[in-house]
């Protein structure tokens, strides 16, 4: 334990070089450069990443990972986006080269997806994993609109054809699909898918009046909007608490 107090007191004098991953930190050990103790250190320390300024080594470790949830996703995007406008050309140039890294990752997992979708045709899976993945693309792309809505189209193109497997079609891919639509600016479009959504998935009445009424929102037909509100909230239902921000919001409140 001295022995680790004592690592921590003298950081700084310990790092003749600083290693800017765990794996560089273990290699170094292993070489005879640095204590063990530096490797547990960079293994376990933890810096938030969109603080400024933003901690390149931080950024570059977490890219290191390839498998990233979306949510890790889009911080890096967000902080990449930044770091492109940097005056610092070799800073700008491992942005744009990092925004590549996690485009490509996706991209790789399409192609296989849509490999295994020439072998396997009916295979709905495979329909629903190609328009999640489009899906999750057209969000770390918000801010390129042209991009994003190219996105948009290829994962509703994928859903339409998993809404034709109508026992695997579900809810949430249904809301998904409803999403996309209204992002384009289809909401007659989103009307129309909802209504002929397999009769399994409406079973949760709840949430599909909760979509109804954002497309008719979307679509400014706000009198449709309190209609369906006011339906809502005599009906009773336990999920009614989950949307009252919502609800809250379309009500002016």
């Amino acid at each position: 334990m001295n022995k680790i107090q004592d690592f921590f007191r003298k950081l700084e004098s310990r790092f003749i070089f600083k290693p800017r991953t765990p794996n560089k930190a273990l290699r170094a050990f292993e070489q005879g450069l640095l204590p063990i103790e530096s490797f547990i250190y960079k293994a376990c320390s933890i810096t938030p990443l969109e603080t400024e300024p933003v901690d390149i080594e931080e950024v570059e470790r977490i890219l290191g990972h390839e498998d990233n949830d979306l949510a890790t996703n889009q911080m890096l995007v967000r902080i990449l986006e930044r770091l492109l406008k940097s005056k610092d050309k070799e800073i700008a140039l491992f942005a744009a080269e990092s925004l590549n890294v996690i485009e490509n990752r996706y991209n790789q997992i399409i192609e296989e997806n849509k490999d295994l979708l020439k072998k396997r045709e009916r295979d709905p899976h495979i329909y629903r994993n190609l328009g999640n993945l489009y899906f999750e693309l057209a969000l770390l792309n918000k801010r390129r609109v042209t991009i994003r809505n190219f996105y948009l189209k290829e994962a509703f193109n994928y859903f339409r054809e998993l809404s034709k497997y109508r026992n695997y079609f579900s809810m949430d891919d249904l809301e998904k699909s409803v999403y996309i639509l209204l992002e384009l600016g289809l909401t007659q479009q989103a009307l129309s898918f909802l209504q002929n959504a397999p009769d399994h998935v409406k079973e949760d009445p709840l949430r599909v009046r909760i979509l109804e009424a954002q497309i008719h929102f979307a679509g400014k037909d706000f009198l449709e909007v309190l209609r369906i509100l006011s339906a809502i909230s005599t009906a009773e239902n336990s999920q009614y608490n989950e949307y009252t921000e919502l609800l809250s919001y379309w009500q002016g409140r």
